[in-house]
Parts: C-alpha cells; sequence; structure tokens
C-alpha cells in the first residue's frame, strides 16, 4: 500500500467577507497555499533520497505530467500507467467530495442543532465561545449572537467547503481501509458507493492518508461551533469508518498547539454509550456476546494548558484539558501538557519520551484493554482499529507570536518523529490504518514547515525509522545519521530558500512541459535561480508546487 495525500479546492472557499479588514482574522483557508510548499518539499526530498532519477529530464517529465490537476477528478495526480506509476514517495490526489448533509457519521456525531445556552453556564460555554480572536462583536454578523464573533464566519462558499471537507475526510478512510484494512466483498460494495467511479483505483492502494483541508474541527463539539469550527472531521471521519466498513476501535492523536476539547466531548459520549451496552451484555445470556461491538475511542492530546480554550483558567475546561482516564468509566483519554525547551537536544531527550508516554503507549493500552473486554483475536482487532491524527501545525516553533503566546511548542523535527511513531503503531495494532486530518496552523511557515516533516515521516517505509526497535549498534548509529540529515531537510536556512522560491512560482498554464534547469527557473521570478541550480531539491520542489498550484 502506499500513502496519499488529499487536497479539497473547495476548502478555499471559505473566506471571511463581513468587513473588508481581516487583519484580525487568522483562519484563513487560503493558507493551504502552505501545505502545498510542504508537500512538495516533502515529495521533492523523499524522491531524491530514494534516488529515483533525479537527475533524469525524461523521469521527472512523466512524473509532472501526471501533477497536472484535473479539475477535482478525484485522481492520483500521477501517471495512470507505464514505469513511474507508484515510485514516487506518496501520491497528491484532488478530491471532489461533498458529505450530504444528512449523511448518518454527520447525524451521528453532531445530533442536535446549536442552540443558545441557558443562563446556567455549568459546562464553561462562555469561556469556551469566548472568542480567540480581537474582533469587536458590534459589526453586523452572519453568526447568531451567542456564538464567537471573531473565530466564525460564514460566507456564500462556506457551504461547498466545511462539507468538501468532511466529505475529503470520508474518502480517505474508504481509500485506507481498503487498501490496509483487507475489507469483505460487502465493505468494498459500501466502498465503491461513497466513492464515485472516477475515484475509484483498481491498481492503487493506501494504508496512509493525509488530509489537507480547513476549516478545523477538533473544537467543536456535538452542537457548539467555537474556535474556527463548524463541524468536527475527524470525529465524522472515524463515525464513517464504523458505519461503513465495520471499524469500531478508534486511536486519535491530537498534536495540536490546543486542546481538542471538542473531539474529547464526542469521545466521552461514545465511549459512555459503548460501556452501557458492554455492561448490560455481561449481564445477559452468552448469545449477546455475538452481537456487534460497539465504537470505542482513545482521545490523546499534547497541548498547551495556557492557550485557548484554557487560556482564561476556566476550572471545566482546565481540568477536561488534563484528565486522564485508562478504561474508568469505559473512558480512554491521555492528556499530556507541552512543556518548555532549551535545545532541540533537550526536548526530544527529556520530553519527547513523555509525549510518547502519554499518547502512543496509553494508546496501547487501550487496544490491549478494549480486545481484552470484547475477547476479539489480535487479528480480528487490528482489522477493526483505525488511527487518526488530528495534525496541528500551530505548535510548530515557527508559528506566531500573536498564536503561541506562552513558549510552549514543539521543533520540526518532532512532526516526523511523531508520524514515525504514529505509523509504527499503525502498523502493530491497525493493519497500518492511519489516517492525517489538518487541523490548526496559522502561519506559512508553520504550515510548511510541519506538513513537510509530518509527510517526510509519513510516508516513510523503512520500519526501523521510528528508533523504537532493538537491532544492533551499527543500524542505531546509522539510524541515528539517517535521522540527522532527515531532520536537517527542514533547518531555518532551507525553508527560507523554500519559501523564497516558491512565494514567486508561477503556475504553468497549459503547453509543453520540461524539467531542464532553464525551464525550472523560468519559473520563478527575482528568486536566487543560483540557488535552484545548486540544490536540486529546491528546483524539484519549485515544479512541483507550480503544477499543484496550477488549479
Amino acid at each position: 500500500p502506499r500513502t496519499a495525500v488529499l487536497f479539497q479546492p473547495a476548502c478555499t472557499l471559505h473566506r471571511y467577507i463581513r468587513t473588508t479588514d481581516d487583519s484580525t482574522i487568522v483562519e484563513r483557508p487560503h493558507r493551504i497555499r502552505a501545505v502545498k510548499v510542504g508537500a512538495a518539499a516533502a515529495w521533492a526530498r523523499l524522491e531524491q533520497q530514494q534516488q529515483l532519477g533525479a537527475n533524469d529530464d525524461d523521469d521527472l517529465d512523466q512524473l509532472l505530467e501526471g501533477l497536472t490537476l484535473g479539475g477535482g477528478t478525484g485522481r492520483s495526480k500521477y501517471p495512470r500507467g507505464g514505469d513511474f506509476k507508484g515510485k514516487g514517495p506518496f501520491d497528491i490526489l484532488d478530491s471532489d467530495a461533498q458529505l450530504p448533509v444528512d449523511h448518518a457519521a454527520l447525524r451521528y456525531v453532531h445530533p442536535k442543532p446549536n442552540q443558545p445556552p441557558d443562563n446556567n453556564d455549568d459546562g464553561g460555554w462562555e469561556s469556551a465561545s469566548s472568542s480567540s480572536s480581537k474582533l469587536s462583536a458590534r459589526t453586523a454578523s452572519e453568526i447568531p449572537p451567542h456564538l464567537p464573533q471573531g473565530d466564525l464566519y460564514l460566507c456564500p462558499g462556506s457551504e461547498p467547503a466545511i462539507f468538501g471537507a468532511l466529505g475529503a475526510c470520508c474518502e480517505a478512510v474508504d481509500r485506507i481501509v481498503a487498501g490496509g484494512g483487507r475489507v469483505t466483498a460487502q465493505q468494498q460494495r459500501q466502498q465503491t458507493a461513497n466513492v464515485s467511479e472516477d475515484q475509484q483505483d483498481a491498481t492503487t492502494s493506501y494504508d496512509r492518508a493525509f488530509v489537507a483541508i480547513r476549516p478545523p474541527g477538533h473544537h467543536c463539539g456535538e452542537a457548539n461551533p467555537q474556535g474556527f469550527c463548524f463541524v468536527n472531521n475527524v470525529a465524522v471521519a472515524a463515525a464513517h469508518a464504523h458505519i461503513e466498513h465495520g471499524v469500531d476501535r478508534v486511536v486519535i492523536f491530537d498534536i495540536d498547539l490546543h486542546h481538542g476539547n471538542g473531539t474529547q466531548e464526542i469521545a466521552w459520549r461514545i465511549n459512555a454509550e459503548a460501556h452501557g451496552i458492554l455492561e448490560e451484555r455481561q449481564r445477559r445470556s452468552a448469545a449477546a456476546a455475538a452481537l456487534k461491538t460497539p465504537r470505542s475511542i482513545m482521545y490523546a492530546s499534547l497541548h498547551d494548558i495556557w492557550s485557548y480554550p484554557c487560556e482564561d483558567g476556566d476550572p471545566t475546561l482546565v481540568a477536561a484539558a488534563s484528565l486522564s482516564l485508562n478504561g474508568g468509566h469505559g473512558q480512554y483519554i491521555s492528556n499530556v501538557h507541552l512543556e518548555p525547551w532549551d535545545s532541540e537536544v533537550d526536548f526530544h531527550e527529556r520530553l519527547y519520551p513523555k509525549y510518547r508516554e502519554g499518547l502512543v503507549e496509553r494508546a496501547e493500552d487501550f487496544v490491549r484493554l478494549t480486545r481484552r473486554r470484547v475477547e476479539e483475536s489480535e487479528e480480528e482487532a487490528t482489522r477493526k482499529t483505525l488511527v487518526i491524527v488530528s495534525l496541528g501545525c500551530d505548535a510548530s516553533e515557527h508559528e506566531s507570536a500573536g498564536m503561541s503566546r506562552h513558549n510552549r511548542n514543539v521543533p520540526t523535527s518532532f512532526y516526523r518523529r511523531f508520524a514515525l511513531d504514529a505509523t509504527s503503531f499503525a502498523h502493530h495494532h491497525a493493519a497500518g490504518k492511519c489516517l492525517a486530518v489538518l487541523e490548526g496552523g496559522y502561519s506559512d511557515r508553520a504550515l510548511a514547515s510541519a506538513s513537510a516533516a509530518f509527510l517526510s515521516g509519513f510516508a516513510e517505509r523503512d520500519p526501523s525509522s521510528s528508533g523504537n526497535d532493538g537491532d544492533g549498534d551499527r543500524k542505531v548509529v546509522d539510524r541515528f545519521t539517517a535521522n540527522q540529515e532527515r531532520d536537517g531537510w527542514w533547518s531555518d536556512p532551507h525553508l527560507k530558500k523554500l519559501e523564497k522560491a516558491c512565494s514567486v512560482a508561477k503556475p504553468r498554464r497549459g503547453g509543453a512541459q520540461s524539467s531542464s534547469s532553464s525551464t525550472m527557473t523560468g519559473l520563478l521570478v527575482g528568486a536566487d535561480s543560483g540557488a535552484v541550480i545548486r540544490d536540486p531539491w529546491l528546483a524539484r520542489s519549485v515544479e512541483i508546487f507550480a503544477h499543484l498550484e496550477d488549479t
């Protein structure tokens, strides 16, 4: 199986139009452009590493011809046949899926409409619904007055953007469950019903997918949009996996700067329902054990306890963002708080092991305990388990000071290392099935660097790369050297060159494609063409990015 990266062009239709001044609006879906920069750079770096004809112009022409977008067909941007099909580091797909408003997964996650709260604010609503932006609420607004005016906005393009984001997530689930989950014939028919004919690819299977969509979703609970989020994308994806594919165990790793209070709220309800069903089953006859296993969710979050939604110190929200339950009352929740670090070495030696313990090791407990409770075989459990990463890029060291105000963040190298750990966990406990969904990220450098680093680990297929196996000293040294080299791909000097080159890249509109140095530098206006020629990865990044922009 391969790795897919899905973009949903409709997401950029969600824009702030309430006034002409959007200087205080930090959630701007057109920043997905920065994720395209990151994806292009990750592709270029990984391809160069694999030495797949990095200097062969003919090979590059064929690959880049496949990159040309076709107006939302949902097909891979790479050739459908020939020697180069499936040889690149990952496939970049363009989704045009739109989830219907009456879809069963959406109705399950968000079963009731939003209503103004009553006067008893016992759930911390007032603090949670307070805006993290500084926009005045006095402006005439399309958002109901009881909702945060600075964080939520709507325009005519918001509906296709929001339902398109959901559709892309569910399409990704369909693809990776088919590729990594060994589904039954009935489940295959269900998948076919949810993916258009143009989207089906009989020759390519996927077990990993990264979905680059906005607006984000992890702050939205059952019926309370907030924090830029109108629906909970990952929760709907998890419900879709259960309804359409029989996945009954989902692990959600949330690595956003902010606590995913909405996802945790939804996970709590789902787990409470599952706990009640299992308790009732134990009191009934043995025949009840044959009933369908209820869905269970492990929610594990790494976040800054000093930031939204906890920035005001609301006791209910702070307590929720600090909760840790390893099976009590049927709940599997682990919250880990970001801490300051002095150097990258300090981060990886002192902090990362604690973060991994609170996320990955607690998820291992979840898999073991839930499998024991329903008496599943290991093979059956892995087939029915899905791993989801809520990929927040705003925890990056490169996030803007206005968003990341408390000196709690992660180095860029964290994203690759965690991607390796998440995919290793999925390999052992979910038959490889791993879905990553974009959450926060509000500066271009944070989005580009974090997505590039994450994809460089997410698409890697070397099982020894995670560093958690017990091989010999020689392999340990070789792996350490390789990790240092790959983490160095996203150093500040390289990021600056990448940003400068891609900021002036000109998308090609038709005409013959060529990968010669003159053609590549011809895409640039004002950039250092010498740097492009000296750094083949940079030239490749610019070319791929230009084609991704040519939509």
